[in-house]
């Protein structure tokens, strides 16, 4: 999937290379950034959002003379330190006059400054746009993917009754549309069917997949209004996190989650979208979000218990057909954020409940799993701090289990050549979210204790030496795991 998607890029980005020659330097140096992340299997990103954002829409660059923290944050090569020191530059000295001002803030580096390039500009806008100003403004984005592999796999051979393992042709399809204004307004509707999947859902009388989604930005109070489709995350993503953090080895400076909210979801993943409607309202130095949710889920049902859920979204055969869509799950939480020079602090909480009861099966490594129940909650707490060039950030939750995570972490950037980063985390094996999504080893925040230090040095002039050492533990057993413990490296 991931070189597929590398080829959309590439065809992208030659079409938006007809601009003019300078466009095209960016958008190389954008998509060759992206292949680097792509290549590491580490980095949890939604690549889809990266494409739509800055290589579908070039003009949609974040402007350094308007941007806050959250804006800065949707820019995958800047961490927190970073974030603040753009916006204690422009406190301090005004708008920028040119991009490359930036090589006056502390910790970019010519390398640094030419991966940003790409993904932001100066431009200000002479005056607030009206409604007229608004539509005039809309454009219209269709996207249409068709992709088939040469080598037919097993799955489509009948057998001698003749019928196919799998249901559906061996294409993948996607369409999707889009409409967006220059600030205020963005919706879209998308359509799917993998790879062996049917095109249209008989039972369901509908396309094998589908989402809409609508938002609404800065419209009185409201910093954003989202309906249909979307994704949530706060803090370090210990209650809730739908964003993307990079992996380990890719950067070893910038591990952590950045972009908080509530914001509109237009990938093609089945699983990790919420159904409904939310809201952040913003007054003075703080932000309150509310969001509500209700969906059917993909599982694995024991007669009438959930014993899983079924993450991968494919529904090829008849196994994986009788597993769709049978849970219904809802979703309520809520979060205030204060903010206010170089301080952050947050409290989220999250409430769900499923149609069925939970019940994993009866293994040794399933017993501290969520089990004779169909709600659950989520508490957390979090925090931002920067001081000089120190940044401290963190997160503490609770669950209704008495389970405790906390992830704490310190980034240090002393100077321009040097960026450090030293990260603790305590996730029990008591501690369980279906939504959580933070730093770690595991897939989910749970049963993992350890410790993480990372480096990224610049000795001399084009070289760059990057280095980390991850030590953990898991305190309970794991699936196919012998002992109870290891470390790496």
């Amino acid at each position: 999937m991931k070189k597929l998607n590398l080829i959309f890029f590439t065809i992208l980005n030659i079409v938006c290379s007809l601009n003019s020659y300078a466009q095209e330097e960016l958008n190389s140096q954008l998509t060759d950034y992206i292949e680097s992340l792509m290549e590491d299997e580490n980095n949890k990103i939604d690549f889809e959002e990266l494409e739509e954002r800055f290589l579908t829409r070039p003009d949609n660059k974040i402007s350094l003379n308007e941007a806050n923290a959250d804006d800065l944050a949707q820019i995958p090569t800047l961490t927190e330190s970073d974030i603040q020191n753009i916006l204690i530059h422009r406190r301090k000295y005004g708008y920028f006059q040119t991009l490359y001002e930036l090589k006056n803030i502390p910790n970019f580096t010519p390398e640094k400054i030419r991966q940003t390039l790409p993904f932001i500009s100066i431009e200000e806008k002479e005056r607030r746009m009206n409604w007229s100003d608004e539509l005039n403004s809309m454009k219209h984005s269709i996207i249409v993917q068709y992709q088939q592999s040469p080598h037919r796999k097993k799955g489509y051979e009948k057998d001698s009754s003749g019928i196919a393992k799998y249901a559906g042709h061996p294409f993948r399809f996607y369409t999707k549309h889009q409409i967006q204004t220059a600030e205020k307004f963005m919706a879209g509707f998308l359509t799917e069917k993998d790879a062996g999947e049917r095109f249209w859902d008989s039972h369901s009388k509908r396309l094998e997949h589908q989402s809409l989604y609508f938002q609404l930005n800065n419209i009185w109070k409201f910093k954003n209004l989202n309906l249909g489709d979307f994704k949530v995350s706060f803090g370090q993503g210990l209650v809730i996190g739908t964003s993307s953090i990079l992996g380990k080895s890719s950067n070893a400076v910038q591990t952590f989650a950045q972009r908080e909210g509530i914001y509109k979801y237009s990938s093609t993943n089945e699983c990790n979208a919420l159904r409904g409607g939310g809201a952040t309202i913003s007054i003075k130095n703080l932000n309150i979000s509310l969001f509500l949710s209700h969906r059917k889920k993909d599982a694995t049902m024991d007669e009438d218990y959930i014993s899983s859920f079924k993450t991968d979204g494919l529904h090829r055969t008849s196994s994986e057909i009788e597993k769709k869509e049978i849970v219904r799950e809802s979703v309520l939480g809520g979060n205030v954020t204060f903010k206010k020079n170089n301080l952050q602090l947050g409290a989220t909480m999250l409430f769900y409940k499923y149609s069925d009861s939970l019940l994993p099966s009866f293994k040794a490594y399933n017993h501290y799993k969520l089990k004779m129940t169909d709600r659950h909650f989520n508490i957390g707490i979090n925090y931002k701090y920067f001081f000089r060039r120190i940044n401290f950030f963190g997160e503490v939750a609770i669950d209704a289990n008495s389970g405790l995570a906390s992830l704490n972490g310190m980034g240090i950037h002393p100077n321009s050549k040097i960026s450090l980063l030293a990260l603790h985390r305590i996730y029990q094996p008591q501690y369980q979210s279906n939504f959580s999504y933070a730093f770690g080893e595991n897939s989910k925040n749970e049963n993992e204790k350890g410790f993480y230090i990372g480096a990224k040095l610049l000795p001399i002039k084009r070289i760059t030496l990057t280095l980390y050492a991850d030590i953990f533990k898991f305190p309970w057993l794991k699936y196919k795991e012998a002992v109870l413990g290891t470390q790496h490296f």
